[in-house]
């Protein structure tokens, strides 16, 4: 079986003229928000992880999938 190559950035523009993404940079996977709580360019990180373990996770899952 092949690795998940499908990948959702989960971008979204709301009415209020937020917009959230993903962002992958410094070796971590970032959920971010524009403008940040001060309606400043600057993104307000939401959440984040280090992109190491995220792509663990998937070798782990894709591992547990594959017939013996």
């Amino acid at each position: 079986m092949t690795k998940p190559c499908y990948f959702n950035t989960g971008c979204c523009c709301y009415l209020d003229g937020d917009i959230t993404g993903l962002e992958l940079a410094d070796g971590e996977i970032r959920l971010v928000r524009w403008p940040d709580d001060f309606d400043q360019p600057p993104p307000k990180i939401l959440a984040t992880t280090p992109l190491k373990d995220v792509l663990a996770a998937c070798s782990v899952a894709t591992a547990t999938t594959q017939a013996p």
